[in-house]
């Protein structure tokens, strides 16, 4: 005779077997512990047949998937059932948008990565030989402080445009290249 196991804790269908006759009394079977002779459904996609105790039924299965949480956290699905009964989305968040600290800081690394390229440690510490004896120093200073106006004035003005909603949000790489493009930058030529 054909049995049916499924799972004790989740009642999940584990396969077919066949019941053994009972020694003491030929004409009956010993029936393995969780398993019935009812016959279960046969799962479509993204489902388990789970038996209740009584009876079978099919059930959702996205084990293995990731889905996310309230918080935009990925979670691996490792239970039977809808997700979304346990908060879950299938849906990834949208990745949000950079704040004004983030377009300011990708400014303030763009100004020093290219001090650093002169040996400075900063645009700071770049500006601050506008005065210097050494015409070289005195010259890329120059330079270093008329590109640092530039970036930030077309900085605020691009942020201004998209706080009041003139213009999207750009992504950082994005606003990188932008700032590159309408601010761009040459050293001055070493003076002789």
């Amino acid at each position: 005779m054909k049995v049916y196991g499924y799972d004790g804790a989740t009642g999940e269908y584990t396969g077919a077997t066949d019941a053994a006759r009972d020694p003491l009394a030929g004409d009956r079977y010993v029936m393995p512990h969780n398993s019935t002779r009812r016959t279960p459904p046969m799962p479509g996609p993204k489902q388990a047949a789970v038996f209740d105790g009584q009876e079978w039924g099919l059930v959702p299965d996205h084990r293995g998937e990731t889905w996310w949480n309230a918080a935009g956290t990925p979670v691996i699905v490792s239970t039977l059932g809808d997700p979304a009964d346990g908060g879950l989305s299938a849906e990834a968040p949208p990745t949000p948008l950079p704040s004004l600290a983030d377009y300011a800081a990708a400014a303030q690394a763009m100004l020093d990565t290219r001090a650093r390229e002169r040996g400075y440690d900063s645009i700071l510490s770049g500006v601050s030989y506008l005065d210097d004896p050494h015409p070289a120093f005195a010259a890329e200073a120059a330079a270093l402080k008329a590109w640092r106006s530039a970036i930030w004035a077309y900085a605020t003005a691009a942020l201004a445009e998209v706080e009041a909603g003139a213009r999207p949000a750009p992504g950082l790489d994005d606003w990188r290249t932008e700032l590159a493009g309408a601010c761009p930058f040459t050293w001055p030529e070493a003076a002789p």
